[in-house]
């Protein structure tokens, strides 16, 4: 699991990185989070509603999740020297 949770995050990161430099909208100053929502919590929710809005990016975080999802796999299966393949 903790694979899939480092491929979010690689995934979140490289599209944050892509949508600030097209992105034009503003982030609402005002914005307040649930109480006891830590700020990174408050962050992936704007940043979900964004994705969700935009159906390219969604197809494009879809397909980076799934190459480091593969990814991982292969690691694994590395990792564990191809045990119990016939």
């Amino acid at each position: 699991m903790a694979g899939f949770a480092a491929a979010t995050l690689a995934a979140r990161t490289i599209l944050e990185q892509q949508l600030e430099g097209q992105c034009v909208c503003e982030e609402e100053d005002g914005e307040e989070s649930a109480p006891g929502q830590s700020p990174q919590v408050a962050s992936l929710n704007r940043f979900a509603a964004k994705v969700i809005e935009d159906h390219l990016l969604m197809d494009k975080l879809g397909r980076r999740v799934y190459e480091l999802l593969q990814a991982d796999l292969q690691q694994q299966r590395e990792r564990n020297g191809y045990y119990g393949r016939r």
